[in-house]
C-alpha cells in the first residue's frame, strides 16, 4: 500500500487515481478507516465486504491490482505481490503512457526505513 500510495501521489498531476477495495469481513469495517489514516494514505479506499467488486473484477487471489483507463476497460491486472512488484505497476503505467503518447515526470519510490525488530505488526483486515 506504501507504493500505490506513492505512485498515486507522484502521477495524480496526469489524472491518476489509485482506489483501494477492502473485501474482509464485515466484522472489521470499522478498523479500514483508522488504518488508512494511521499510516497517513492519500488514495481512497472503498469497502466491499460482500465481494460484489471483487467477484464482478474475478479476483482471485488478494491483493490484485487492475488498471484501468479512463472509460473503465480493465487493460492489465497484477496478482499478488512481492519483492520487485512495484517494478511491474511502473512497468504497466508505462507502456498505458506510451500508448496513450502521456509523458510524466518519472518515479523513483522512497525508501522505507526497515522496522524495529522488536517491533509488532497486526494487520487485521
Amino acid at each position: 500500500m506504501v507504493y500505490l500510495d506513492q505512485i498515486n501521489n507522484h502521477y495524480k498531476n496526469i489524472g491518476l487515481k489509485v482506489l483501494a477495495i477492502n473485501v474482509n469481513n464485515p466484522k472489521i469495517i470499522n478498523k479500514v478507516k483508522p488504518y488508512v489514516k494511521k499510516r497517513n494514505f492519500k488514495f481512497d479506499v472503498a469497502i466491499d465486504p460482500e465481494g460484489k467488486i471483487s467477484d464482478a473484477l474475478k479476483v482471485e487471489g488478494l491483493p490484485t491490482t487492475f488498471f484501468i483507463d479512463t472509460n473503465g476497460k480493465v487493460w492489465d491486472r497484477i496478482a499478488g505481490f512481492g519483492p520487485g512488484t512495484e517494478k511491474d505497476y511502473i512497468k504497466s503505467l508505462e507502456t498505458y503512457f506510451d500508448i496513450n503518447h502521456i509523458k510524466p515526470d518519472p518515479i523513483s519510490f522512497e525508501k522505507k526505513t526497515a522496522l524495529n525488530k522488536s517491533q509488532n505488526i497486526n494487520i487485521e483486515f
